[in-house]
């Protein structure tokens, strides 16, 4: 979905195809993005003329979202569940930077996709020589390229809160086989991403 948002020509098979050997990959390769180097490598290979750089950061951009999707799954369960954890001992950290980082990843989306009629006021904070905002440029600018295709993200988000949701309702029910017991969803679902 990302990469046809990015004007790649690829076939939602080719697609599945790519997320399973990513998958292997992730697997077998020390270090967690192994399936992402192979998955980029397939796709400039099938993409001869597009931007090898655009893909790179489609891949970044495919992990932002589903960072996103996981952080807000978080998000609405301390939402949702806030009497329940609120009495915990030392929870408020973990309350405060996941609401901090949860709004500051829409903002970020908010901003991104955004329509501007003059200039985009975020680039000019960003090309400033401050450490650190290169990398947080790049990912806005490859960002940038889907505010005319908006369809794109809200999917790829939705998709990822799906897949993120029922990672965290698995692990919910393993929790229960393991501990023999029924623990809290609440709260394992607001410790889910931090743990």
């Amino acid at each position: 979905m990302l990469l046809q948002g990015s004007g790649f020509s690829i076939s939602f098979k080719r697609a599945v195809q790519l997320q399973l050997t990513g998958l292997f990959f992730n697997s077998v390769m020390p270090g967690a993005v192994g399936g992402d180097i192979i998955k980029i490598a397939y796709v400039i290979r099938d993409n001869p003329s597009k931007s090898k750089t655009q893909a790179m950061m489609t891949a970044l951009l495919d992990r932002i979202v589903g960072l996103t999707g996981l952080f807000l799954i978080c998000w609405l369960m301390i939402c949702f569940n806030l009497k329940t954890l609120l009495p915990i001992k030392g929870v408020w950290p973990i309350i405060v930077f996941m609401s901090a980082f949860s709004l500051g990843l829409l903002l970020f989306f908010t901003a991104a996709l955004y329509h501007y009629k003059v200039s985009d006021p975020f680039l000019r904070i960003l090309h400033k020589k401050i450490p650190g905002l290169g990398l947080l440029e790049k990912c806005y600018s490859a960002m940038r390229i889907y505010r005319y295709q908006r369809k794109a993200i809200v999917g790829s988000m939705l998709i990822s809160m799906a897949i993120q949701g029922s990672s965290l309702l698995l692990f919910y029910f393993m929790s229960i086989r393991v501990l023999g017991m029924t623990p809290d969803f609440g709260k394992i679902a607001a410790i889910y991403p931090v743990g």
